[in-house]
């Protein structure tokens, strides 16, 4: 309630002689705003002390205004009831809180009495703290749905991810989910902008992957999430990404590359790619999704990532590029594979140097045993 607001106590009866204030100011810190109260202590305006004290420092305004009753340095402004909710306050006072300068506002208890003052600088801060909090939930949630580091292993299989979002939540995905004893289903995918609004997809992505069901397949689930991004956000988010099922016991990759095209399967020294890339996601009502196939062999390392690390510029606009990225993959891709994903962070990072992230950032690397 806006109660918690206040953090100015200090009120004056309207009789008050202004010469009574002044002295009254003198022995009180930082009193920024008075209440004004009548004689049944209900609250008449304010006093803001700024503007009080600028106006006693002009020449004479002591000889024309020190007998004269505060009422005459008083201010009208709003009143709140002391339970009203702090949203609905702020609905109210949103033209007042884009001014430039701190607005002072009384709260009223049922009887009308003085309870306090409150300014749309202490109304700025809790809605910052509150959305702050905000935040940390929506960290916290994002990431049991997209893990920061993740690792898995099975006796056909190893593989290793991690995510990392420019703005604490936002718009990179990945999933890893073994549906049935060596038959995976794995994803990256790549949300359109990025902070709290690009989670929300996220989160979603995450609830329709735990409910995925590998009798249908990937293009039956791949056209589900389209209708739903599609209905949901009606345009305002589309994502891309690339979608594969594994099964060790025949070692066949089935994949969809739906507008990503971040993807690929490294062969000794040579970098396999889709043939066919299928068109984004939440853009169109329906969608004829292809899928491609690939036999793999022990040691083919499948790598799926998104555009943060090869779109991420140095001071000087240049970009570190899907050629450097795949070329450091392909001369290190023997090492474990988390330490192959933390080097190709490293490179990236190194190469931007002193400018700041500019995308959200997330690899998965799987390798064949």
């Amino acid at each position: 309630m806006v109660l918690s607001l206040v953090n100015q106590y200090y009120c004056v009866p309207e009789g008050m002689k202004i010469r009574e204030l002044t002295e009254a100011l003198k022995g009180v810190e930082e009193v920024w705003a008075v209440g004004v109260v009548n004689d049944d202590g209900e609250a008449v305006g304010i006093v803001v002390t700024t503007q009080f004290q600028e106006k006693m420092g002009r020449p004479f305004s002591h000889d024309l205004l020190d007998k004269k009753p505060v009422v005459e340095v008083m201010t009208k402004t709003k009143s709140f009831a002391f339970d009203k909710n702090i949203q609905s306050v702020a609905e109210d006072l949103a033209d007042e809180v884009r001014k430039t300068s701190n607005r002072y506002f009384l709260v009223e208890d049922p009887n009308q009495k003085f309870c306090g003052i409150f300014s749309t600088k202490d109304l700025l801060i809790h809605q910052f703290n509150a959305h702050l909090e905000d935040i940390e939930l929506a960290v916290a949630i994002q990431q049991s749905v997209v893990p920061e580091t993740l690792e898995k292993r099975s006796g056909g299989l190893e593989l290793h991810a991690y995510s990392n979002m420019a703005k604490g939540v936002g718009g990179d995905f990945l999933a890893v989910k073994e549906v049935s004893a060596g038959r995976w289903v794995l994803a990256v995918c790549d949300v359109s902008g990025k902070g709290v609004a690009a989670s929300l997809v996220t989160a979603a992505l995450g609830g329709m992957f735990a409910q995925y069901d590998p009798t249908t397949g990937l293009p039956a689930f791949i056209s589900q999430v389209n209708t739903f991004i599609l209905e949901t956000f009606k345009m305002e988010k589309y994502l891309t990404g690339v979608f594969l099922e594994y099964d060790e016991a025949v070692c066949k990759l089935v994949y969809c590359d739906m507008g990503h095209s971040y993807f690929g399967v490294l062969r000794g020294g040579s970098v396999l790619k889709s043939p066919t890339i299928n068109p984004f996601l939440g853009f169109v009502p329906s969608l004829d999704v292809k899928s491609e196939e690939l036999a793999l062999e022990p040691g083919d390392l499948i790598f799926l990532y998104t555009d943060g690390l090869v779109e991420q510029t140095n001071v000087s606009g240049e970009e570190f590029g899907t050629p450097s990225f795949e070329t450091a993959l392909v001369d290190h891709h023997e090492l474990p594979l988390a330490e192959l994903a933390s080097l190709l962070h490293r490179k990236v990072k190194k190469f931007r140097g002193d400018q700041p992230r500019g995308d959200d950032e997330a690899i998965l690397l799987a390798r064949v045993l």
